[in-house]
């Protein structure tokens, strides 16, 4: 017996994906909700699914701001569906400048994803950020390539120079320093990404350079 495609949309939320094949072709039943297989599709299942993720019940906006506006009007463009995840996180940072977990949590709500699918999108791409950013931006590449010509040599003189580490940002809010997998420049690793322009071969006293020539320019 194959189990309908209701069972499909439950356990997307409460199962890993190499589960799901298996869970489709067998009427095993689910001890820790109470149910089997036949009574998969029964509305009760969606009130059982809002019990083991609370937060997917709550769409309200996390406060009165406007820009929340922004919020939904991107998620409504795209039909509040999964598939909108992506571009609600860009006008999230761009309304707000980061991510924020009650940012978060409405968009999980919002789209019905688990919050734990949301926040691993986040953290996956480099280019959110969970915290407010600094005036200047260092992007050092963590890559392999990279690694090995130097990065972590680059991360120690941010470190000791600028007294920041990998995902914070200075106490003046004038740098914030991040890591990145790859940039796709591994013939010029070390690789750096400084305010958006790409240095590559660099030495932590080129690196120490720019950073100084950064701040008196934005100064």
């Amino acid at each position: 017996m194959v189990l309908s495609d209701d069972l499909g949309a439950f356990t997307h939320f409460v199962c890993k994906p190499q589960f799901v094949n298996a869970l489709r072709k067998t009427t095993m039943r689910f001890p820790m909700l109470g149910l089997d297989a036949q009574t998969v599709g029964d509305p009760r299942m969606h009130r059982s699914r809002l019990n083991m993720f609370p937060y997917l019940g709550k769409c309200a906006p996390p406060s009165d701001d406007k820009r929340w506006k922004i919020i939904a009007a991107t998620m409504r463009k795209l039909g509040n569906e999964r598939y909108a995840l992506i571009e609600t996180l860009h006008s999230l940072q761009q309304a707000f400048g980061y991510l924020d977990l009650p940012g978060l949590s409405y968009i999980a709500a919002s789209l019905k994803i688990p919050l734990s699918e949301v926040y691993g999108v986040a953290t996956f791409y480099n280019h959110f950020m969970l915290k407010p950013q600094g005036k200047h931006a260092c992007i050092i590449c963590t890559g392999t390539a990279c690694y090995i010509k130097g990065a972590s040599e680059l991360l120690k003189s941010v470190a000791a120079g600028q007294h920041v580490q990998p995902g914070e940002t200075t106490p003046d809010n004038n740098l914030s320093l991040l890591t990145a997998r790859c940039f796709g420049a591994c013939g010029l690793a070390p690789v750096v990404v400084l305010d958006g322009d790409v240095v590559g071969r660099v030495t932590p006293d080129l690196l120490q350079k720019r950073l100084k020539e950064t701040s008196e320019r934005g100064s």
